[in-house]
């Protein structure tokens, strides 16, 4: 069912008051960094920049600072904050976006999601946005389900549609695993699919289940994946 950006109304409001997002300053970074512009530009929200390097040396702080700043050149946005780590990288992600209460995580994804994308994908306590080109996208797909979860979800995928001025579409009747997902979200020709995290299974929590495990690692769109502190 396609459902005209205009037609949408206020499904609901974008809950994106604080975003996170994570960049090492290449083509997967840019397209993170412009889905954060646009998102933060339409719900008003902070943004913290986020850079992690696994070993400590002597020239790492000033290179870190110059990604930083590249990306706050990029970004172009008044009031956008730092945060740099050593360490692993998903552990450090999860650490210093928790320590800021991010509402969203960012992250910049080349074709199947690595190890750290699919990591923090998996245990990040807010909603995640896996960026695999940058916005706007020309269409909204929205897995629809009966779970209060699942219809959140709808509602927001629905609104962020029409806050981006583009189609939505609800893929009722996709099928229930992952492949089958990804697969009506190709046929529809979206480019970014919303889906609760708790993907076509049952219960609460902000772990991904199965299926939507499987539509973050298989999907060749974007993905955004939310959980349930909305």
């Amino acid at each position: 069912m396609t459902i005209p950006a205009a037609a949408l109304g206020e499904a609901a409001t974008l809950p994106f008051a604080r975003i996170v997002v994570a960049t090492d300053g290449g083509l997967a970074s840019a397209h993170a960094l412009a889905w954060t512009r646009a998102l933060a530009s339409a719900a008003g929200g902070r943004v913290w920049l986020l850079h992690v390097r696994q070993r400590p040396g002597p020239a790492d702080r000033p290179a870190a600072e110059r990604v930083l700043l590249d990306a706050e050149s990029t970004l172009g946005m008044p009031a956008v904050h730092g945060l740099f780590g050593y360490g692993a990288p998903a552990p450090e992600i999860l650490g210093l976006a928790g320590s800021v209460k991010a509402r969203l995580l960012v992250l910049g994804v080349q074709g199947a999601l690595d190890p750290v994308a699919e990591a923090v994908a998996a245990a990040s306590g807010c909603s995640v946005l896996l960026a695999r080109g940058a916005p706007p996208p020309r269409r909204v797909a929205v897995l629809p389900l009966a779970s209060p979860q699942g219809r959140r979800a709808a509602g927001m995928g629905l609104a962020l549609a029409r806050t981006l001025g583009v189609p939505g579409t609800l893929l009722a009747g996709a099928p229930s695993t992952g492949a089958g997902i990804v697969e009506a979200t190709r046929l529809a020709g979206a480019d970014l699919l919303v889906l609760s995290a708790r993907g076509a299974g049952r219960g609460r929590g902000t772990v991904l289940d199965a299926a939507a495990r499987d539509v973050a690692s298989q999907a060749s769109s974007s993905v955004l994946v939310l959980k349930d502190r909305l």
